[in-house]
């Protein structure tokens, strides 16, 4: 048990876990607990989250003079067992933005806390609290009365001489990405969407319809209660490496999902149309656990904060990145780049990266260098979506 004053304002230790935090069915591990504050890791299948919350000791009442809960958590592709991590929470009474989650001194994005005014509220006194629990070692526990910077935060991990994660979290840096080697000379596929025979290049799977107007493709949902999911591929087939690019305008971009499907095949290497493989009307499942091995891209998800990058057949969450598209201030189109070379994969709105991910090709098997297919998904409560325009182009040889 320690005692925990009303002006801590952060608290870092270094963990390790006794097992890997991945694909695993496991209970929730607490790692500090009691009536002001509360932390717990939560394994879901193969996503993990870091739950805070805090307690009635440390939340106040809104303008009806009700205590709601408060809390805030982080999305991680996994933890390893017998990995030391640095991990280290911040919070403010007084700024919720303030509220962060760092991992190896690296600040993580999750969906934003329900708040309001007030709503974190000081301490009276001392505050006894248990730290650890089975399942997790702790060490140099740190309790801090202003939060340390992530400059700071990310000196303490390398004075350990500790590396800091690969792909656990999400390693958001807004830097610009130059694809290179790209045989921009001969596209694979390109349509600006200017006839409406452009669609006999592409199917649709579930949804309720697609359309070409006013020089783009829109995937239609549906509304209300027969609103579906959708997938749309591009019915050529692209080779193991390329880049692709589109440009996307959602209806709401507060509100639906998005994804990119690229190196689609059945699992045994049949086309994705092959009259072998499953039937398919949208279902998730039937693309990420199904007959169908590719990797996929949510890059827009509306009010979730992270672009993620899984490992189908599995869906397996392999990387964790930012979300761009639901932030943008920008009314028309955004432009959508992915650009994969073997296991190197990275996705880019406007050109700045949201999410990068480099397959080892061992800890979800082999990696996908076969060519396949591209397709465009849109969860059903997305409404429907704008396309400008579609471009693929495969790569030049590195040799």
């Amino acid at each position: 048990m320690i005692g925990l004053c009303r002006e801590v304002e952060q608290l870092a230790m270094w963990i390790r876990l006794r097992k890997t935090l991945r694909d695993q069915k496991l209970p929730d591990i607490p790692l500090l607990s009691s009536d002001a504050l509360g932390i717990r890791i939560m394994p879901r299948g193969d996503s993990v989250y870091i739950l805070t919350d805090f307690g009635p000791r440390m939340t106040g009442s809104d303008s009806d003079g009700k205590q709601k809960p408060y809390a805030f958590q982080s999305l991680l592709t996994h933890l390893k067992a017998n990995t030391w991590y640095h991990v280290a929470w911040s919070w403010d009474s007084k700024d919720w933005r303030r509220n962060n989650f760092y991992l190896d001194g690296i600040a993580q994005d999750g969906p934003g806390p329900y708040n309001y005014p007030g709503q974190i509220v000081s301490t009276a006194s001392k505050i006894k609290v248990r730290v650890g629990s089975i399942g997790v070692i702790t060490s140099a526990i740190a309790f801090h009365q202003e939060p340390l910077t992530e400059k700071s935060l990310q000196a303490i991990v390398r004075s350990s001489g500790h590396q800091g994660y690969q792909d656990e979290g999400v390693r958001f840096t807004g830097e610009k990405f130059c694809p290179t080697g790209v045989d921009w000379s001969h596209p694979i596929y390109e349509c600006t969407f200017d006839d409406p025979s452009s669609l006999r290049d592409w199917q649709l799977e579930g949804g309720y319809r697609m359309n070409v107007e006013d020089g783009s493709l829109v995937l239609e949902n549906g509304s209300g209660e027969s609103a579906s999911h959708l997938v749309c591929w591009l019915k050529n087939e692209v080779p193991s490496d390329f880049l692709l690019e589109f440009t996307f305008q959602p209806r709401d971009r507060k509100k639906g999902l998005a994804i990119v499907f690229f190196n689609a095949s059945g699992i045994n290497g049949e086309p994705i149309f092959d009259s072998s493989l499953s039937p398919r009307n949208g279902d998730f499942t039937q693309y990420h656990s199904g007959d169908i091995n590719c990797y996929h891209v949510s890059y827009w998800a509306g009010g979730r904060g992270t672009a993620n990058i899984r490992k189908n057949k599995g869906f397996h969450l392999v990387a964790v990145g930012k979300d761009l598209v639901t932030p943008s201030s920008k009314d028309g189109f955004q432009m959508i780049c992915v650009y994969k070379r073997g296991g190197k994969i990275r996705l880019m709105v406007d050109d700045v990266v949201a999410v990068s991910y480099d397959d080892d090709g061992k800890t979800y098997g082999r990696i996908w260098d076969h060519p396949g297919w591209i397709g465009l998904r849109q969860m059903s409560h997305t409404g429907w979506c704008k396309y400008g325009h579609v471009k693929v182009y495969p790569l030049k040889s590195e040799d």
